[in-house]
């Protein structure tokens, strides 16, 4: 859990491995569905983000319907308003909102039958299913509704994780670039008057330096695709300031990327074990069918391709 409560508390982004426009929350065909979902639902209704990370559906429920009470919860540590200040446009919002941290799925701590409305988005799928709708029932209403926008096994966003894990696990082997990159740090360490090189520092300098040049070329020509090439070069950006700026490289400044590099590659590996299969789904299908509930469960196809899945239960 560490490495998601290091992402959420220290990335002012409401949705995980979300840049840009993306990273102030859902727009497009996601925010599309549920804004559609937001206007069935009564006025003054209850709403709980389930597995909100830093709230991004949260705000998304909110701003579609300010008579809503929004609730969201995580079992990490999040605090998504202690990112943002009173400039931010989507300050006011957060503050409307109750997070809850340290929540997990499976253990809900709100009394029966207290929302009309259960929803997640890329987040009900790490719990433990079992468990996790036993809860959700329990708190949902009667008449209420669970909705989850679900990982797919075989959406874009799945074959791009995969091609993404692939390349961090590419630079982070045994012996590969982080151990040269500490080497190099350690020298610059050692080097006390940083403008006056002697003899020695000189030639050390200049082929460690190389060394991590020619490495730094031969994992980027190593990329198979274009994809595989944006990751390196993603990944890159924040490693070649410690070459470029070597003057303030220091072994703790590479260990604390490093340790970022570690907590990205278990977020991306745990992204792609909760992604759910057709035989999970169809798994989850008869495990709610057989507690009663009406139970839909479909991809959901975009412009780019298959997007995820979404579950829809009916109490």
């Amino acid at each position: 859990m560490q490495h998601w409560n290091s992402y959420w508390s220290k990335t002012k982004s409401l949705n995980s491995f979300a840049e840009g426009e993306q990273s102030q929350g859902y727009t497009g065909d996601i925010a599309d569905f549920w804004n559609r979902l937001f206007s069935t639902l009564p006025s003054n209704s209850t709403v709980l983000d389930l597995a909100t990370g830093n709230g991004g559906l949260a705000v998304l429920a909110q701003q579609s319907n300010p008579s809503f009470t929004v609730l969201a919860s995580d079992a990490a540590k999040i605090n998504p308003v202690a990112l943002y200040n009173a400039e931010d446009p989507i300050y006011p919002t957060l503050n409307k909102i109750k997070f809850i941290a340290e929540m997990p799925s499976e253990e809900l701590k709100f009394e029966d039958k207290q929302f009309n409305l259960v929803m997640s988005q890329f987040g009900f799928e790490y719990a433990q299913t079992t468990e996790a709708l036993e809860q959700i029932f329990r708190v949902l209403q009667a008449k209420g509704r669970f909705v989850a926008l679900v990982h797919h096994k075989d959406s874009f966003i799945s074959t791009d994780c995969r091609y993404g894990l692939t390349v961090i696990e590419r630079i982070m082997a045994a012996d590969g670039l982080f151990e040269q990159l500490l080497d190099f740090a350690r020298l610059c360490q050692s080097i006390t008057d940083k403008s006056n090189f002697d003899q020695q520092q000189k030639a050390e300098f200049k082929q460690k330096n190389n060394s991590l040049l020619t490495l730094f070329k031969s994992l980027q020509q190593n990329c198979a695709n274009e994809v595989e090439l944006d990751w390196f070069n993603l990944l890159a950006k924040d490693l070649v300031p410690f070459m470029m700026n070597w003057q303030e490289t220091n072994e703790a400044k590479i260990k604390q990327i490093q340790q970022s590099f570690y907590y990205f590659k278990l977020r991306l590996a745990d992204q792609l074990e909760a992604a759910w299969s057709e035989e999970r789904s169809e798994e989850i299908i008869k495990l709610i069918n057989m507690q009663g509930h009406t139970v839909n469960c479909q991809p959901f196809d975009i412009s780019q391709g298959r997007l995820c899945w979404v579950l829809d239960v009916s109490i």
